[in-house]
């Protein structure tokens, strides 16, 4: 019987590609085999799995035969294109006899049925990486062999000359005293020109011959009046996705030739990174940078990049700056990223006082804030109470995430999160507010809900984290609520979406927040089977005056409880607004006007039994 473990000694230098469309199976391969294989990777269907393959060159692919639009056999063959040897091992629950003698006739190395058998895949998988890792040790000898014979050339060449040298020595030593400075002359000249090479290795791109970022660095020092013009090809990254990176250089390198030519005498070219150019100009005329990148934009507009047969439309986001200073370079790079948010193919010029530049000082700001509040311990969960609007009572709180700064002031999450979504902080801040939450929920019976992000469901660790802690604080799932937003559920692939149905099935319950602001999809919600749906506070807040808002709500409501969900009003503020929502048969009821957001909950809060006074 072959063992996992059976594998390493072949494996542990080899890489393995797994492609699969079945998410559970591909994660369990995946999971299993990168404890014996050097490298694995993943791709759920073939024209992905392909890409994997070219640019990593794994030495052996497992594969599902089903795999959508771009099928099995067509990935095999092109596979097989880039490498005849490639191994590859099928797995298919397909008994058709014409499908697999045309595996067999691919040249694979083995074929697993579904459902699989791990003994049998692991059977096959010790066959083929034994003749990999035998084919590999022939060729490390054919190698040592090549490297012996070698060495004796050289070594007879050695003694060869050695003994010229011997013969010539007498004549060497009376020409060597006249020789001598002639050698030392010849030697500084070769350093001298090695050190040129490795100079000018330092500072020329090697894709384009242009001078780079480390060469503009030492320019920009320089003193005297400058301009810079930031260029950025836009949309550079879907010509190497669909493309390749084959396309990408040529374009990268006919984009730099044509403006190389147009350039005028007072400037230079420079490659700063992959799609992204620099010009520099010493003594610009008035308006030369402003000039220059209008001229540019029209001469690529009027005329696309024609690589064989086809044709790239090219247009650039371009930021510039002039001065004497040393950070022409940073404005206009931020100018470049402005340039980018009004719509691309647009030219900025850096200004210290724009709104661009000062929602990015506040972003850095908001960044830094909760940067410092994840390491001292300041992140806080304020709970808000969630009214039920039939029996009067607060039946369950949503934890809301605050910030305690270092003045000691809290700040609300509408200031920070989204700086924090785009320093990829949201999910650091879920599995603070998760903890705190469940630690705080132990010690009485209330339900709560938390928020969770896009970020939260990209890193996948929801379902172990979230069971761990029912486990450690002894809290039933069917007491927790999570809230996903409606954009969520409309614009995130099935992957997220299936770890929300695998929540839900664990006894979690799922909440729509903020619905009705996106355009809703409901077949994707009746999915879901959300046990609660958030109307969103836009619809709320002046609910008591707005005829169209009440259509809209008695809509909402209608479906929701058509599917069996529950409905929560959102920005409750007011004794009139809370009518309305009873009126309209909303379920909960959460604002100011049922609790304010607290650290703690207390059962006799005045607020809340003033509220819940008015209410009745």
């Amino acid at each position: 019987m072959i063992e996992l473990q059976d594998l390493l000694p072949f494996t542990k230098k080899l890489k393995l590609l797994c492609i699969e469309p079945d998410d559970s199976i591909r994660m369990s391969l995946v999971k299993t085999f990168s404890k014996v294989f050097a490298q694995v990777d993943e791709s759920a269907d073939g024209y992905d799995g392909l890409n994997h393959y070219k640019i990593n060159q794994h030495d052996l692919i497992i594969s599902e035969t089903k795999l959508g639009n771009y099928s099995a056999l067509q990935m095999v063959e092109q596979i097989k294109k880039v490498s005849p040897s490639a191994h590859v091992i099928i797995i298919s629950n397909d008994t058709d006899i014409n499908t697999l003698l045309s595996w067999t006739n691919m040249g694979i190395q083995g074929y697993v049925p579904k459902p699989i058998k791990m003994q049998s895949l692991l059977e096959v998988m010790y066959k083929s990486c034994s003749v990999l890792y035998s084919n590999a040790q022939k060729v490390q000898l054919v190698e040592a062999s090549s490297d012996i014979k070698r060495q004796k050339q050289q070594m007879q060449a050695h003694y060869e000359a050695n003994e010229i040298k011997l013969q010539e020595s007498l004549a060497y030593e009376r020409k060597r005293l006249g020789g001598l400075l002639g050698s030392q002359r010849e030697l500084q000249k070769h350093l001298s020109d090695s050190e040129q090479k490795l100079k000018m290795m330092r500072i020329l791109d090697d894709l384009t011959g242009l001078k780079n970022k480390h060469a503009l660095k030492d320019e920009i020092s320089k003193e005297g009046e400058k301009a810079l013009l930031f260029v950025d090809i836009d949309h550079f990254e879907s010509i190497n996705t669909i493309y390749g990176m084959g396309y990408g250089n040529k374009v990268l390198k006919e984009t730099a030739s044509r403006i190389q030519k147009f350039l005028p005498s007072n400037t230079e070219l420079f490659r700063i990174s992959a799609d992204e150019f620099v010009v520099l100009m010493n003594s610009p005329t008035p308006n030369q940078e402003l000039l220059l990148s209008q001229q540019i934009l029209a001469m690529f507009q009027q005329a696309p990049i024609l690589i064989g047969e086809i044709e790239f439309d090219i247009s650039f986001s371009m930021g510039m700056d002039r001065g004497s200073h040393n950070k022409l370079f940073v404005h206009a790079k931020t100018a470049s990223a402005e340039a980018k948010e009004k719509g691309r193919s647009q030219m900025v010029v850096f200004k210290n006082d724009s709104d661009y530049v000062k929602r990015q000082r506040d972003t850095l700001f908001w960044i830094n804030t909760v940067k410092e509040a994840l390491v001292n311990d300041r992140v806080m969960s304020y709970y808000q109470p969630i009214h039920n609007n039939e029996t009067g009572n607060i039946e369950k709180y949503e934890a809301l995430c605050r910030i305690l700064d270092k003045e000691g002031k809290v700040l609300e999450a509408s200031s920070f999160i989204h700086p924090a979504f785009l320093a990829g902080l949201t999910t650091k801040i879920s599995k603070v507010m998760i903890d705190k939450a469940f630690k705080y929920f132990q010690s009485n019976s209330y339900a709560f809900s938390l928020n969770i992000s896009t970020q939260d469901f990209n890193e996948n660790y929801l379902e172990e984290f979230l069971q761990y802690k029912c486990d450690y604080y002894h809290i039933s799932p069917s007491r927790v609520y999570l809230e996903v937003v409606e954009s969520i559920t409309i614009n995130e692939k099935d992957k997220t979406l299936h770890q929300i149905q695998r929540l839900r099935s664990k006894g979690f319950n799922i909440t729509i927040d903020d619905f009705g602001v996106e355009q809703s999809v409901f077949s994707r919600l009746l999915r879901l089977e959300a046990k609660t749906i958030k109307i969103d506070s836009s619809f709320i807040e002046n609910i008591d005056t707005n005829l169209s808002h009440q259509l809209i709500v008695k809509n909402i409501v209608a479906f929701a409880h058509r599917i069996g969900a529950q409905t929560v009003a959102e920005y409750v503020e007011t004794q009139s607004v809370h009518d309305k929502v009873c009126e309209l048969g909303i379920d909960y009821s959460q604002g100011y006007f049922i609790g304010e957001p607290k650290a703690q909950i207390i059962n006799n809060d005045p607020m809340i039994e003033s509220s819940v006074n008015n209410i009745a």
